[in-house]
């Protein structure tokens, strides 16, 4: 502030009225006016600077303590902060994680929890996706690491079915087999050593959390070192007590002693009630109790992840497994059938042997004859199939057996004639023609008779 009331106009070079001048100004240090101790350093009327004593100095009261507990409310809220949500912080000091990088994590363990092949494969590139967005990103590597010990787990279960198969194959699908065992196995150690790889980067970024110390004991599991694993699950129960992918991992580390399987079932049950959709724990819940011989629990279970999720290969495999062996092909009882009646027998010879299959139709006149020795008609019809095979004796021989049982029977007279002239016996062709005609005169073979007769003269 600048002094009030009328000034003395000062010259070039001079002070100005009541600071101290010549050899105290210069030789003694001198306060201005924004140093002296009162709030007040306007000079007197008359250029006299004012005494300390006659304005009194403004000491603190109560709001010093009002400003030092508000110092002390803001520190402690941004030390609560840091503490519950050091991810705030994190972000207020641009240190934070990528919100898309996150969101891709959630959406990892989402499908990771399907637990389906195409699933698995979605979690892991969500989770590759998490890690370009933020490479320090302890949870997006621990996260890849379980998934990748998800896929590594059921190539395993495949190649260990292919290998009990082995002693059922031929040769050519035995050597196809085996070299299939062969690629799955080391799909299994080249996964294996990416979970670990990924799991180490997720404890050194965050030594003490939850998701690097889940997935390393995880991968301890798996590789069936309890002693490691032990200590990596009690940091992660540490971290969160309840998670349930930590009671998935120590059911799963239980499930292979059938002394400990009800401590493991415990586990997976816990596993379900943190987390519903964890197919993961549903399956190996599953099997656990198939090895129990258990196998309508184990199917109920497969009903509900194969409604939640169709297209959950390993379920659909442990469906199959359950299902009871195909009773053997039972052969159908023989039917009886029914023996041709004769006139059956002699409706089919008569087609055959008027489609020019004397041989077949011959074999039923005989099945006929079997029925019925003194027919006739049947005698009638053996001798004109002799005749179609040109064995006019064997005819000649029918014919005058069926005349012995029916002497004016008209075909018996007409075959007659006809094998009696195949022979070259015109005599006795020519009479049993005429016989023919004369018991039918006008029948359909008539004319035919007539004209063999002229033939004959």
């Amino acid at each position: 502030p600048r002094p009030t009331g009328p000034q003395a106009p000062v010259a070039p070079g001079a002070l100005p009225t009541g600071y101290p001048g010549g050899a105290a100004w210069e030789g003694a240090p001198q306060q201005v006016p924004w140093q002296q101790p009162s709030g007040n350093w306007q000079m007197q009327p008359g250029g006299a600077a004012p005494e300390l004593d006659d304005y009194p100095v403004r000491r603190g009261g109560k709001g010093k303590w009002v400003v030092l507990a508000l110092v002390l409310l803001i520190a402690g809220a941004g030390a609560g902060t840091y503490v519950l949500r050091p991810d705030l912080v994190d972000r207020w000091l641009g240190r934070g994680v990528n919100e898309l990088a996150v969101n891709h994590v959630k959406i990892g363990y989402t499908e990771l929890q399907r637990d389906s092949y195409a699933a698995i494969d979605a979690a892991i590139d969500n989770f590759e996706k998490a890690i370009a967005l933020g490479g320090d990103y302890a949870d997006a590597k621990a996260g890849l690491a379980e998934a990748e010990l998800a896929r590594a787990e059921y190539l395993k279960e495949e190649a260990d079915e292919l290998t009990a198969q082995l002693d059922k194959l031929t040769d050519v699908e035995l050597e196809r087999a085996k070299a299939a065992i062969e690629a799955k196995r080391r799909e299994v150690s080249l996964r294996s050593d990416r979970a670990f790889t990924l799991a180490k980067e997720a404890l050194t970024l965050d030594p003490t959390g939850l998701a690097g110390n889940r997935a390393m004991a995880d991968y301890y599991r798996f590789k069936n070192a309890a002693e490691q694993m032990r200590p990596l699950l009690d940091k992660a129960r540490a971290a969160s007590p309840g998670d349930p992918r930590v009671a998935y991992v120590l059911g799963s580390s239980l499930i292979g002693d059938p002394t400990l399987a009800d401590r493991a079932l415990r586990y997976f049950d816990e596993a379900l009630e943190g987390a519903p959709e964890m197919q993961r724990a549903r399956y190996r819940l599953a099997r656990l109790y198939a090895a129990q011989n258990n196998p309508d629990k184990a199917k109920t279970l497969i009903e509900l992840i194969l409604k939640a999720v169709p297209d959950h290969e390993r379920a659909k495999a442990l469906q199959t497994a359950l299902a009871p062996p195909a009773p053997p092909p039972v052969e159908p009882a023989p039917v009886e059938e029914k023996a041709p009646t004769l006139e059956q027998l002699l409706a089919q010879a008569d087609r055959l042997r008027n489609s020019d299959r004397a041989g077949k139709a011959l074999k039923l006149y005989e099945q006929a004859q079997e029925l019925e020795p003194e027919d006739p008609d049947i005698f009638v019809g053996i001798g004109w199939c002799y005749v179609d095979l040109e064995q006019p004796a064997a005819a000649i021989s029918s014919f005058k057996n069926a005349l012995r049982l029916a002497p004016r029977l008209s075909d018996a007279h007409f075959g007659l004639a006809e094998a009696y002239r195949n022979k070259g016996d015109k005599a006795n062709a020519a009479k049993h023609y005429r016989e023919f005609l004369d018991i039918l005169p006008s029948g359909e073979d008539a004319e035919v008779a007539r004209r063999m007769l002229e033939q004959l003269k």
